[in-house]
């Protein structure tokens, strides 16, 4: 366990780094997964999902003793509208389990 202690410590700066650089992808990466895993247990656990993304989610933001890398409204969304839900720029129909379009989630990444 010292080993894992002491490669975590040697490297926190690294992982504040990208948690900061890359947060909004690593939030969407866990939506993505809790929402997988929501639709293969069939929402039985969506509550206990939802508490482990967030603390997952609280534990990488506070990396840098600060809490801004996840929750914030990204500068290409501007929220619901009377006409629906936010939109993204990057925001496209991928298909979902069941094969019909996802309209809130971006793309897999491909490679």
């Amino acid at each position: 366990m010292d080993k894992i202690t002491g490669a975590f410590e040697n490297n926190k700066d690294k992982i504040a780094d990208a948690v900061d650089q890359h947060g909004d992808k690593i939030e969407q990466g866990m939506d993505r997964a809790g929402e997988f895993i929501d639709d293969k247990t069939g929402g039985k656990f969506s509550d206990q999902i939802d508490q482990g993304q967030e603390k997952v989610k609280d534990g990488l933001d506070s990396l840098d003793g600060q809490d801004d890398d996840f929750g914030a409204t990204s500068p290409t969304t501007d929220g619901p509208t009377a006409d629906g839900p936010a939109t993204d720029a990057s925001t496209t129909d991928a298909p979902t389990t069941d094969g019909t379009p996802d309209t809130n989630l971006p793309p897999a990444p491909q490679g």
